[in-house]
């Protein structure tokens, strides 16, 4: 396995949204994966939020998404935040 090590500042206010694979990987009933443009896109719309909330509504949108399939991976979501 390859890992990148990267650096980079937070400011006050920046927030660093983490997770694993099966977020990205979750599936619906027609084999349609999740993916990274639609989290995007649901990060993008819920800049707002408070860290918790932004968490459980990705994992409510992910849920949404799936429907009635069940999830093949575990997902992990975590929220890193400067507030000063």
């Amino acid at each position: 396995a390859l890992f990148e090590s990267r650096e980079t500042r937070l400011y006050s206010g920046d927030r660093v949204f983490l997770f694993t694979d099966g977020v990205t990987e979750a599936f619906d009933v027609h084999d349609a994966e999740y993916g990274e443009e639609r989290l995007e896109a649901y990060l993008d719309a819920a800049r707002g939020g408070g860290d918790q909330e932004l968490i459980e509504g990705v994992r409510a949108d992910v849920m949404a998404f799936c429907g009635s399939s069940p999830p093949r991976d575990d997902m992990t979501m975590m929220v890193v935040a400067r507030r000063s």
